[in-house]
């Protein structure tokens, strides 16, 4: 990093900064074998939870229904893929514009490609 000098405090102004930096990552054999990434220490995290997906549906949900004024149906999310994080988030957000773009069509109808 270089200092620009436009402002009056650089970016380290104060020895020890006591900088901390958090990366991550998916999963990557050969990422993990070059430098600094081979020697750094690395917290790796394990699946989650059913309930811990049933709070974060109710959270994503919550905020939905604060962004666009929409109450969506408790069942969807029976239809959202639990086995990877991402997709459940991303499916689980694709699900409620569903819902909320064709609330004549059934859920099942509509989730089931999911």
């Amino acid at each position: 990093m270089q200092y620009c000098g436009h402002l009056k405090l650089p970016f380290t102004w104060k020895v020890p900064c006591n900088l901390k930096t958090l990366f991550a990552f998916t999963p990557d054999d050969e990422l993990f074998n070059i430098e600094p990434l081979n020697s750094v220490e690395k917290f790796e995290i394990g699946p989650i939870s059913t309930q811990d997906f049933e709070n974060i549906s109710k959270k994503i949900i919550s905020l939905y229904d604060l962004a666009y004024g929409f109450q969506a149906d408790t069942r969807v999310f029976e239809y959202i893929p639990k086995n990877n994080t991402r997709r459940f988030i991303k499916g689980l957000v694709e699900a409620l514009d569903l819902t909320r773009f064709y609330p004549d069509k059934p859920i099942g109808e509509l989730l089931d490609a999911l």
